[in-house]
């Protein structure tokens, strides 16, 4: 149980991948002041040796967060709503965490196109090519990725 709604990693014990600032400029936190939602995230403001999360420019209402029929926070692409989880995790740490918002890895049949699109806007937040985790029809719960 804690105060704040983000509380960040300690940037001396983890993967040099970590060490990064945490982007949270898409975030809408239900305030339209600096101070008010500074004082709502833990980081290296109030400890040098946790991340920095960036939040500005704050949001004025949460329009840019809802996306027709998806939840906040996620893209709808054709008809199914996508969330991108920029984050390191195996194969099956990525199938948990999906299963755990009732959700799952996207599936891979036909025109990738979309997809390709989705994570190519996705990569502005990216310093690489990134390979993500999907399933494909073919080799349920194994092992396989999308490289754009």
């Amino acid at each position: 149980e804690n105060d704040y709604e983000m509380i960040t990693v300690n940037r001396s014990i983890t993967l040099d991948v970590w060490k990064t600032k945490i982007d949270a400029k898409h975030n809408y936190w239900s305030y339209n002041e600096t101070l008010a939602v500074g004082s709502r995230i833990r980081d290296r403001f109030d400890d040098p040796q946790l991340l920095e999360v960036q939040y500005l420019p704050l949001h004025m209402n949460n329009l840019t967060v809802l996306d027709g029929k998806c939840p906040p926070g996620w893209t709808l692409l054709i008809d199914t709503c996508y969330m991108y989880v920029g984050a390191p995790m195996s194969f099956r740490e990525a199938r948990d965490f999906c299963r755990s918002d009732n959700a799952s890895l996207p599936f891979i049949h036909g025109d990738s196109t979309p997809l390709w699109l989705f994570l190519e806007q996705q990569s502005r937040y990216l310093r690489s090519t990134e390979k993500v985790w999907v399933q494909d029809p073919n080799f349920i719960d194994r092992c396989t990725s999308f490289i754009y």
